[in-house]
């Protein structure tokens, strides 16, 4: 039998607060995105006793409060499938966010977020803190460029280490680790920044868009690090590559599915235009005929920057054939909810670790009939696991198809 606790820690990882038995806790994985987590805590919890007044004001809140607060504390969620408080593995970890109180439930409400909330701030310029009443700003002051032959993990790397001043109670100290070869041969343009509100983690993304679905991929872990694969962690093409080498987690079928949504909303484009910010100028444009012979011919248009962004037509049209490859097949959600101490009976705990980014075929059977079968291989794009008061656990994967 599963069981999940929580610990709340100070900045130093000391341990603040250990919840456990808790009515309800869920928390959830996403590729190349943050997660999150929410978990509800009986006011009848031993760990609740001696909590003193909070005013509200940081100098007088006492030391109590901040077994949990938001911002004030981090947390980690453990697992245990002894059948006993006895061996616990972390499988998520992060920063506490949003403390409520019900009366109605006679419980407090947490929720969080995991580390990479750390990333949602603006890459952290030194003219941003200084009076240009008394200085003289420079270029540095609001300027950061990259020419077109940096590696994308160089400029990942930058942009993470920005964000740390080396003192522990200021900020979060997140390291990123590099797995792959593509690193230097994606075509990404000069790259640069001047003072602007986009947030580290949107770059991040940005960085990761312009060699979709088989560019790089990211996950937080529990401990700070911030794991980038590149190309992804389980490639999926060519076709051979997904039966061969790609890890395919299991077959749902209607043995160990309790629920399958699945919705097609047909393409979202045939054609992709790449604009320039001024126009006309290199461009970049993808077309597919057969999605025009069954779908018509939708357009779209997707900025590409400015003029000098890049080097060639060629790596332009390479560019907007990697936004459009997508883009012009049918979007296909899928969602699937399992118990995941069920399906691996020989390692209970295995889906209640991140699976993102792993892929799994679904065989619909005769659920669809005779309207449709589905037979395709996934991404695990989403995860989410989730106990109720009984002790019931859940997992819900939202999942992106694999086109070859």
């Amino acid at each position: 039998m599963i069981k999940a606790r929580v610990v709340n820690t100070d900045h130093f990882n000391t341990t603040l607060t250990t919840l456990e038995d808790l009515p309800s806790i869920t928390w959830t994985y996403k590729r190349s995105d943050m997660g999150s987590a929410s978990w509800v805590v009986p006011l009848s919890h031993p760990n609740l006793e001696g909590v003193t007044s909070d005013s509200g004001d940081p100098l007088t809140v006492g030391p109590d409060v901040r077994g949990f607060g938001p911002k004030l504390t981090d947390f980690r969620i453990g697992v245990s499938d002894t059948g006993s408080y006895g061996t616990w593995n972390t499988v998520f970890g992060g920063i506490c966010g949003p403390v409520g109180l019900d009366s109605d439930m006679s419980a407090v409400s947490v929720s969080g977020t995991n580390w990479l909330a750390w990333l949602e701030q603006p890459y952290r310029f030194p003219g941003y803190a200084q009076d240009w009443t008394t200085t003289t700003p420079t270029q540095a002051d609001i300027l950061k460029l990259w020419a077109n032959t940096t590696d994308a993990s160089v400029i990942i790397a930058n942009l993470v280490a920005n964000l740390w001043n080396g003192n522990q109670d200021e900020s979060v100290h997140i390291t990123t680790t590099f797995t792959g070869t593509d690193w230097s041969t994606y075509p990404f343009p000069q790259w640069k920044m001047i003072g602007e509100n986009a947030t580290v983690l949107s770059m991040i993304k940005s960085l990761g868009g312009w060699v979709e679905p088989n560019g790089f991929e990211f996950y937080m872990g529990y401990d700070k690090i911030l794991h980038i694969y590149s190309p992804r962690y389980r490639k999926g093409y060519p076709k051979s590559y997904v039966e061969a080498v790609s890890l395919v987690t299991f077959s749902p079928s209607n043995n160990n599915i309790i629920k399958l949504n699945w919705t097609n909303t047909g393409p979202k484009a045939i054609t992709t235009i790449g604009m320039p910010a001024a126009f006309p100028a290199i461009k970049g444009y993808s077309t597919y005929a057969p999605s025009v012979a069954v779908y018509r011919n939708w357009w779209q248009l997707r900025s590409i920057g400015s003029t000098e962004d890049f080097k060639d037509q060629h790596e332009t049209d390479k560019l907007t054939e990697s936004w459009g490859k997508q883009d012009r097949f049918p979007q296909k959600a899928l969602t699937i909810t399992f118990q995941p101490e069920t399906l691996t009976p020989d390692n209970p705990s295995y889906y209640f670790y991140d699976k993102t980014g792993e892929i799994v075929r679904v065989q619909s059977e005769n659920w669809f009939q005779p309207y449709l079968s589905i037979d395709a291989y996934f991404w695990i794009d989403t995860q989410t696991l989730a106990c109720d008061d009984a002790g019931n656990w859940t997992c819900t994967c939202e999942l992106e198809q694999i086109y070859f």
